[in-house]
Order: C-alpha cells, then sequence, then structure tokens
C-alpha cells in the first residue's frame, strides 16, 4: 500500500456487503417496506425470534414451491429470507449484550 500503514488486521472487511449489491438492495427495501408498515428499527424492541423464524420460513418455502415474488410487497421471497435472517443475527447480539448487564 505504499508505504502507509493501515492498522485493520482483525477487522471485518465490510466490502463484503458490496459484492452482493441486487440482495443488499432487496434487503434495503424490505425494511423500508417494514418500516412503513411498523416504524423504523420497530423489530429491535422485542426479541420475538419465532415469529421472524415463522416469517423467513414462509417466505422461504414459498420460494422453493415457485412462488419467486412475494404478491404483498412485489419483491423477491428471498430478500425477505435476507431480511429476517438479518434481523433474528441482530436480536440475538442485541439479547446476548442484555443479558450481559
Amino acid at each position: 500500500m505504499n508505504g502507509v500503514k493501515k492498522f485493520d488486521e482483525g477487522k471485518p472487511d465490510l466490502s463484503y456487503i458490496t459484492d452482493a449489491p441486487v440482495a443488499m438492495e432487496g434487503f434495503a427495501r424490505v425494511m423500508k417496506l417494514g418500516e412503513s408498515k411498523y416504524g423504523r428499527s420497530n423489530w429491535k424492541l422485542h426479541d420475538d425470534s419465532n415469529r421472524l423464524i415463522a416469517a423467513l420460513l414462509r417466505h422461504l418455502m414459498a420460494w422453493q414451491n415457485g412462488e419467486k415474488i412475494d404478491p404483498e410487497s412485489n419483491l423477491s421471497h428471498l430478500h425477505h429470507v435476507v431480511a429476517n435472517a438479518v434481523m433474528l443475527a441482530e436480536n440475538e447480539t442485541l439479547m446476548k449484550g442484555k443479558s450481559n448487564d
């Protein structure tokens, strides 16, 4: 790097997010839809992992059964799967932090 020191060893390379722009845009669209229906980040207010899992599985099964686009949102079922998986992962991290208080 032309002699410039960069102390980023061991830090996550968030540039990987840009390797999947279509998926990330779909994720953002699903989250925006959720904001319009429930309020931004409303899902962080409670640990309702069973509902998130149920929604993820409904979207995954619809996609697996040949319905690629969710009729309500007009977005890919897989983008809904990604959004639900991200919310589950984020909630897991948030809940771990609360249990350590």
